[in-house]
């Protein structure tokens, strides 16, 4: 699961390097959203040595490793994609891929809390949740 969380960070640190003069206000949402994925990053090596306690934490680990990898594969290639017409993207498209990548790691990270057992890891995992919920009304609202 880090390797999302630092992978999505990774996308959102390009965007906004890249959107810093045709969209300074999207740069700086990316950056505060690459800032926070870097957070859950934290959140979920914490969420490691809640399930390296209880090794049965989570009742179906091979399938979220599926997910992850599922996840890992979309967001190559929306970063290709965006790399590969990043001059003729609009604002709107830019948040749309945003978008469905925040809406990938809700459902991800919603998938593995159902399957938590750890009291502790399922209130850290309850908080990320939360957190990609926020980042689907920051990028919402941003387009309003």
């Amino acid at each position: 699961m880090q390797i999302a969380e630092k992978e999505t960070s990774d996308f959102y640190s390009t965007v906004a390097l890249n959107t810093v003069l045709k969209f300074p206000e999207l740069s700086e949402l990316f950056s505060d959203l690459a800032a926070d994925e870097l957070l859950h990053l934290k959140m979920l090596e914490m969420a490691q040595s809640y399930q390296q306690a209880d090794e049965n934490s989570f009742k179906s680990a091979a399938n979220s490793r599926d997910q992850i990898r599922f996840f890992l594969d979309s967001l190559a290639e929306k970063k290709k994609a965006y790399l590969q017409y990043a001059d003729r993207l609009t604002m709107t498209d830019i948040i749309q891929m945003a978008m469905e990548i925040e809406k990938s790691l809700v459902e991800r990270h919603r998938d593995i809390l159902l399957t938590t057992t750890n009291h502790g890891l399922r209130s850290l995992l309850e908080n990320l949740y939360q957190a990609d919920q926020d980042h689907l009304r920051r990028l919402t609202d941003f387009t309003k």
